[in-house]
């Protein structure tokens, strides 16, 4: 198949989509969905080796997800952080997260959207490498609907499944906080 080809098949699949959930209910099949979470977290480390270490973290996280059938959607996000160590100077973190997400239906303007992360980031730690993470994560937002637009709070859950400096295995994290999730559908 030739890429333009493929490129029309896509489009053609997504405006049918959009068509088919814009009289429909949130999470309907082809229920586009932008929107962006906040997160606040304290992260503590305890090494094999010598003293813990803890940190605060703020992260703004701009998302979308697209329902492929009714109540589940595949989407990602894009990771933008700001970390401030016990000790030293703040830093920069950036990364990549795709997604899978199930809308349960609570009430007629109330769901809940637990959602699945693979979650790559890259820490700056003002050193000639970053550090690099590979973590899974769960979060679990009540969803509260105005129309087409919503608001959310939840618990987030994540835990490294790898963490690199360069080459050398960095001890590996166990993240909890609340994340708050604005965004609307069409």
């Amino acid at each position: 198949m030739r890429p333009s080809a493929a490129i029309i098949g896509l489009l053609a699949f997504l405006s049918s989509a959009t068509a088919d959930a814009e009289a429909e209910r949130y999470g309907a099949r082809g229920t586009i969905q932008p929107g962006g979470t906040a997160d606040f977290q304290w992260v503590a480390s305890a090494p094999l080796e010598g003293d813990s270490t803890s940190e605060l973290q703020l992260n703004l996280r701009p998302s979308l997800l697209l329902f492929m059938i009714d109540d589940f959607a595949l989407g990602g996000s894009i990771l933008v952080g700001w970390v401030r160590p016990e000790e030293g100077d703040p830093r920069l973190s950036y990364g990549i997260a795709p997604q899978v997400a199930y809308n349960v239906v609570l009430g007629q303007t109330t769901t809940l959207l637990p959602s699945l992360s693979i979650v790559y980031s890259s820490h700056d730690l003002g050193l000639s490498e970053n550090l690099d993470r590979l973590s899974l994560e769960a979060f679990t937002p009540i969803l509260f609907h105005f129309d087409q637009f919503f608001i959310g709070l939840g618990p987030d859950f994540a835990f490294d499944l790898s963490a690199k400096f360069g080459d050398e295995d960095q001890n590996k994290e166990t993240r909890a906080g609340i994340r708050a999730m604005v965004g609307g559908w069409l």
